[in-house]
């Protein structure tokens, strides 16, 4: 597995709880590219670049479904609260029912990359195969990101956005809602 895959790994497993979309885990890779004690080799390895809702890496995408074709990240829609009944409930997991992000964020229908807004907002988590990598590789005690990542995982989107816009306006230049989230 390349070191950047293993950065994504050790970015969910430091977040403590399941990243909601992939705008939030774009920029969060992002801030651990730009921010953690090994920021140089972090942001050679994904390339970001401006894009429509800042910052964005293709290859951090790719490395996602990757990992999630591996078996070591589990991605999956957010269900509806509308689409829970009390027959499908138990179906449902608590995991799934968690986001940080209120359902009328004014982003909710511009927080995404790509295709993120047919799918509506997914949800990524670590599964325990990827724990059992980071664990056999003895990377669960490695805190070269663990500091940024705590630090923005449990902040809304909209924090996030805010923050990556005023801190690094440099690839914001293409945003389709810069606007927005600088005059909140």
């Amino acid at each position: 597995m390349k070191e950047r895959q293993e950065i994504i790994l050790k970015t969910l497993s430091d977040s403590n709880y399941p990243i909601i979309g992939n705008t939030k885990i774009q920029k969060l890779v992002f801030l651990v590219s730009k921010e953690s004690i090994d920021a140089e080799s972090v942001a050679s390895e994904f390339n970001f670049y401006a894009h429509k809702y800042g910052p964005f890496s293709k290859v951090l995408s790719d490395d996602i479904d990757f990992l999630v074709g591996l078996g070591y990240l589990y991605s999956s829609d957010t269900p509806k609260s509308e689409d829970i009944t009390l027959d499908n409930i138990d179906d449902i997991s608590a995991d799934d029912l968690l986001s940080d992000e209120s359902p009328s964020d004014e982003y909710d229908n511009v927080n995404c990359e790509e295709d993120d807004t047919e799918k509506g907002n997914v949800i990524y988590k670590i599964t325990d195969k990827g724990l059992n990598y980071l664990k056999e590789k003895n990377l669960l005690t490695q805190n070269t990101i663990d500091g940024v990542v705590k630090k923005y995982a449990q902040m809304s989107l909209t924090d996030i956005l805010y923050y990556v816009y005023n801190q690094y306006p440099e690839y914001t230049g293409e945003s389709e809602i810069k606007e927005r989230v600088l005059n909140g």
